[in-house]
């Protein structure tokens, strides 16, 4: 069972790759002679799988090789017959590749339930965020911000995560939301990575002083200025800080 099973799937790769397989009619064709075989009344000796598990598995293995050769159609029509796992990660790698990049990360948020490798995690934060980024320059930030707080909570203390929160920080510091900029930024200066720290802090730095707290703005800039010294925003700090300096001079 197991080498018949590997000879269908050995068969559909070279028909890929000649060119012969017929969209049309190559799984149903598959279907029907994987039905008859398993109508026989074999007396074996071993344990084989259920006859529409091993069906699913070779149409997820068909799905997959019109996936790498680009026939996103066929793939989706193949995929969406298979009600696995494995069928829905195939059917979200299509939407991903073809377009569609809304319906895969929703497709892979709703797998990730079953996922017991942490694979479709993986995957899936890689693909969200990059979606994520694209609809933040493409200023749909209302979609952009769902997918990027769903990062930061999920995934605290990645890479990932500190990115999402300084795109979230950023969004809502330009949006004049200064209150949910400081918690977003809190949280990055506080977790386990340290790439947006930075970044983070000449924000926080820029929300005190546009809020006219020029002392605290002030505080915020020489802090920037002694842990890190050889930044390349430092040249930006110290002119924010002199801005701090003579806006509390004038005020006084």
């Amino acid at each position: 069972m197991i080498r018949y099973s590997r000879l269908v799937r050995a068969r559909l790769k070279n028909q890929i790759a000649w060119g012969n397989l017929d969209p049309e009619s190559s799984p149903r064709d598959l279907r029907s002679v994987l039905i008859s075989f398993f109508s026989f009344n074999f007396d074996l000796a071993v344990r084989v799988p259920e006859p529409f598990v091993l069906l699913d598995e070779v149409e997820s293995e068909l799905g997959f090789l019109y996936l790498r050769t680009g026939r996103y159609d066929e793939a989706e029509e193949v995929f969406s017959k298979v009600d696995t796992p494995v069928g829905m990660f195939g059917l979200s790698k299509v939407y991903l590749n073809s377009g569609q990049q809304d319906k895969g990360i929703i497709l892979l948020e709703k797998l990730m339930e079953f996922d017991t490798t942490g694979k479709v995690r993986v995957y899936y934060v890689q693909e969200a965020f990059k979606y994520a980024v694209n609809l933040y320059k493409e200023e749909k930030y209302k979609e952009a911000q769902r997918i990027f707080n769903k990062i930061q909570k999920e995934f605290k203390n990645t890479l990932y995560s500190e990115l999402s929160l300084y795109y979230l920080a950023r969004y809502y510091y330009e949006a004049n939301k200064f209150d949910d900029a400081l918690k977003s930024i809190d949280k990055i200066l506080s977790n386990a990575v340290d790439t947006k720290n930075e970044d983070a802090q000449l924000i926080k730095g820029y929300i005190y002083f546009d809020r006219q707290d020029f002392i605290q703005a002030l505080k915020i800039f020489n802090d920037f200025l002694k842990r890190y010294p050889d930044s390349n925003s430092t040249r930006t700090a110290k002119e924010w800080k002199a801005m701090c300096e003579r806006s509390i001079k004038y005020l006084s």
